[in-house]
């Protein structure tokens, strides 16, 4: 395993290629955590700014209430679609930015790909019979969120 270092000097991040067999690949990319605490802070001040909930007003949202209502809202919609089983508890004491799910009739990986390809949304497939692993956070948007569901259901009537 001999790693190349491919990291610009220009650039405040730092990536590295190694081999570990003739065949495969692993790239690491190394952010520095200054770097990572802008972007989270600017992200966030973003979708604070622009989250409306009632009793709060626009923009004065506290923040953990703006990253678990994201989440409640993809597994309120995934939970009314025929076909869709939502592994993840309902209750929004026993959850959190995390929703696994499956749709029944289409492995994860399917998935997974359909949403990136129509929607450029990134959930994970699990392995083969364990669902999409959906992680909403501060960059998501009720948009996104409602664009998955969207296609979701697209392909619950398309199968």
């Amino acid at each position: 395993m001999n790693p190349e270092s491919t990291t610009p000097s220009s650039s405040p991040f730092r990536f590295e290629v190694s081999s570990p067999q003739q065949w495969e690949r692993v790239v690491r990319v190394e952010v520095p955590r200054e770097h990572f605490d802008r972007e989270y802070t600017r992200r966030l001040t973003r979708t604070v700014q622009a989250y409306e909930r009632p009793g709060f007003r626009k923009g004065k949202t506290p923040r953990r209430f703006v990253e678990r209502e994201l989440g409640d809202r993809l597994r309120r919609g995934l939970s009314r679609m025929e076909g869709v089983e939502v592994v993840t508890p309902l209750h929004p004491r026993m959850s959190s930015g995390l929703t696994t799910f499956k749709v029944e009739g289409i492995e994860g990986k399917s998935v997974q790909d359909e949403l990136w390809r129509r929607g450029r949304i990134q959930p994970r497939a699990l392995r083969e019979g364990r669902g999409v692993r959906y992680s909403t956070h501060i960059y998501n948007s009720e948009d996104e969120i409602d664009r998955a569901l969207r296609i979701i259901g697209e392909m619950i009537g398309s199968a």
